[in-house]
């Protein structure tokens, strides 16, 4: 299961099949109002370091991969991957971002903030994935 978990890290860290170089995924929280959007950069480089940008955010918050779990939920199905991420460089406590993928679907995205453990629920916003970057021109 080791050598799992080290190839599945390999895999993400080189911009795998569910994490292409330019890849970005656009989210928006379902338990806040009003929502919370933020944009979520996989690796782009082999130091498996990501990026969250929110939308009324001051900058890019690098974000390290910390643990990866797949499970196989059926043979005909791709692996779900259950991947782990934590905010590097921050001051105080690091907050804690974790995406569950299967495919190229995200089916669920939580971030626990570490100041209090608050945790907020995303949804994937497919609509604000527009071009480059997630655009939120009209929420």
């Amino acid at each position: 299961m080791k050598h799992l978990t080290i190839a599945v890290l390999a895999i993400a860290a080189s911009g795998g099949t569910w994490a292409a170089p330019e890849d970005f995924r656009c989210f928006r929280t379902t338990n806040t109002s009003p929502p919370i959007f933020l944009q979520f950069e996989f690796p782009r480089h082999k130091d498996a370091v990501g990026y969250v940008s929110y939308r009324r955010g001051s900058g890019r918050i690098p974000v390290r991969l910390v643990a990866t779990e797949t499970m196989e939920t059926s043979p005909d199905r791709p692996l779900e991957f259950t991947t782990t991420w934590k905010e590097t460089g921050q001051g105080g406590a690091p907050g804690t971002y974790t995406m569950v993928t299967q495919g190229a679907r995200v089916y669920g995205f939580t971030f626990v903030r570490g100041k209090d453990k608050r945790e907020f629920e995303f949804e994937e916003d497919l609509a604000a994935a527009d071009g480059p970057r997630c655009a939120w021109r009209d929420r």
